[in-house]
C-alpha cells in the first residue's frame, strides 16, 4: 500500500463539512473532551482559529503516517484553513463528505497512527456519515427489522 499527503482543499472540506453539517452532539463533545476544540459561541476570528487547530490535527495525523510509512521525518506541513463561512451550502453534500473522510482515514494508517485518538475520532466520524446516509436509504427505512 502507499501512502500520500492529503491536500490543503480536502482537509478543508472536511474541517468546514464537520461543521456545517454535524449534529452529532457526541462526535463535538470527543472534539473538546480529547483535544480541547470547540465551535461553540466563538466570533468569527476564534472559530477560525479552533476550525485551523481541528485541520491542523488532521494534517499532523496524515504528515506522521506518511512519515512512518516511508521512514521518513519530513518537517510538520502547516494547516491553511480556508474560512467560507459564506459558502456554507457546498459543505452539505454528506457523499463528498463521507468520501473525504475515507481518503484521509486510509492514507494515515501507517504504522501507530492507527492507535491514536485522532484516528479513532475519523473513525467514529465515518461511522456516523454512514449511518446517517443509510437511515435516509427508503429500502432500509422499509426492511424489516425481524422476520
Amino acid at each position: 500500500m502507499s501512502a500520500f499527503i492529503v491536500g490543503n482543499e480536502s482537509i478543508n472540506k472536511i474541517v468546514n463539512s464537520f461543521y456545517w453539517r454535524t449534529n452529532n452532539e457526541f462526535l463535538k463533545s470527543k472534539l473538546k473532551d480529547k483535544f480541547g476544540l470547540s465551535f461553540e459561541g466563538l466570533d468569527d476570528n476564534d472559530l477560525n482559529e479552533e476550525l485551523r487547530k481541528f485541520g491542523q490535527l488532521l494534517v499532523d495525523l496524515n504528515n506522521n503516517s506518511v512519515n512512518q510509512r516511508y521512514g521518513e521525518q519530513s518537517e510538520p506541513i502547516k494547516f491553511e484553513y480556508s474560512d467560507c463561512a459564506t459558502e456554507q451550502t457546498q459543505h452539505k453534500n454528506i457523499y463528498q463528505f463521507l468520501k473525504s473522510v475515507e481518503c484521509l482515514t486510509y492514507q494515515s494508517c501507517e504504522g501507530d497512527c492507527d492507535e491514536t485518538e485522532i484516528y479513532k475520532f475519523l473513525q467514529e466520524l465515518e461511522n456516523s456519515l454512514r449511518y446517517e446516509i443509510i437511515n435516509e436509504i427508503e429500502e432500509y427505512k422499509n426492511a424489516r427489522w425481524e422476520y
